[in-house]
């Protein structure tokens, strides 16, 4: 427990009971256990930090509800478990995800609202299936046209819990996808506010390598515009970064001779993804140096800064 957060005596004695018992399972020998012992404990191991997991769901909700995460000098529930237990913001993420969906919620006049999923809730208080599990329900409903009605999209909730209870994550997402296929076989349910609902785009953490990974969807108006712009920024010959003759811009501007494109076109051999690439960050480029953006940003001129190691400036200036 995190040093400075004071709780009522009822918690600390149940988190000391469990801590005394995590203490004693941790002292035993399982060396003297037979082969079927040995399964059988960390069967039981699994189910039980399944529980663990599920009872502090209810607890999670409270800190949400209370606001109660501003107390030790964070912004959100999920900020609560980065912080102090050090989850990574990927798993505080799904946490608060599963506790939305699998918790009860109070309304403002005192009534009590049933979890969304309580089929699924209901297994995973039991420790019969696990955190990964409800993300694939979360994101299998989620994924569910708004114009199902209610008890379709109960049933759907009541077969996949069911599916958990037999088979790992991947392939209940697998089976799940089929059903919600099934719910819309045309895809003639799903509109603008399912489209809202999905939209996004997500820029990962560079590695190591100081790449990034993009990933999203995309509504279709944008999916048109991105399409349109690819068509002429990315098209063979433009923008190629490793061709100082290779013109910049779209392929479609009158003041381009099309000679010096088609001889920029047969030096071009990027793949169709690396020129999609070249074609973004051409027209980031441009953006920025428009103007458009404005002249300021919070106070501070709109610029772009670039971090790099002096071996790297070095090895650039190698390649100039």
């Amino acid at each position: 427990m995190s040093e400075g957060v004071v709780v009522d005596s009822p918690v600390v004695a149940a988190v000391s009971g469990l801590d005394a018992a995590i203490a004693l399972l941790a002292e035993l020998d399982s060396t003297a256990f037979s082969d079927s012992e040995c399964v059988r404990l960390t069967e039981r191991l699994e189910i039980a930090a399944r529980r663990l997991q599920s009872a502090s769901l209810p607890v999670l909700r409270d800190v949400s509800v209370r606001r109660a995460y501003s107390t030790v000098g964070c912004s959100s529930p999920a900020a609560v478990l980065t912080s102090l237990t050090r989850m990574r913001p990927g798993a505080a993420r799904a946490r608060v995800e599963a506790m939305d969906a699998l918790t009860p919620s109070v309304t403002p006049s005192g009534e009590v609202i049933a979890p969304r999923f309580p089929e699924t809730a209901e297994l995973f208080a039991a420790g019969v299936i696990d955190l990964d599990h409800v993300g694939v329900v979360i994101e299998v409903m989620a994924s569910i046209p708004h114009k199902i009605d209610a008890e379709q999209r109960a049933n759907t909730e009541v077969a996949l819990a069911d599916l958990c209870s037999k088979y790992p994550p991947g392939q209940v997402k697998t089976i799940g996808e089929r059903i919600v296929d099934y719910l819309d076989p045309d895809g003639t349910l799903a509109d603008d506010v399912d489209r809202a609902r999905k939209r996004g785009v997500d820029l990962g953490k560079p590695a190591t390598d100081l790449m990034a990974k993009v990933a999203g969807h995309l509504d279709p108006t944008t999916t048109a515009l991105m399409e349109v712009m690819l068509a002429v920024w990315a098209a063979p010959g433009m923008n190629n970064p490793d061709d100082e003759l290779s013109p910049s811009g779209a392929a479609d501007d009158p003041a381009l001779d099309p000679v010096v494109l088609q001889a920029a076109a047969d030096n071009d051999l990027r793949t169709q993804s690396q020129r999609n690439h070249d074609a973004l960050k051409a027209m980031l480029m441009y953006l920025l140096e428009s103007g458009q953006l404005g002249k300021t940003h919070r106070g501070l001129p709109v610029q772009l800064i670039i971090n790099m190691t002096k071996d790297q400036l070095d090895e650039a200036l190698r390649k100039q």
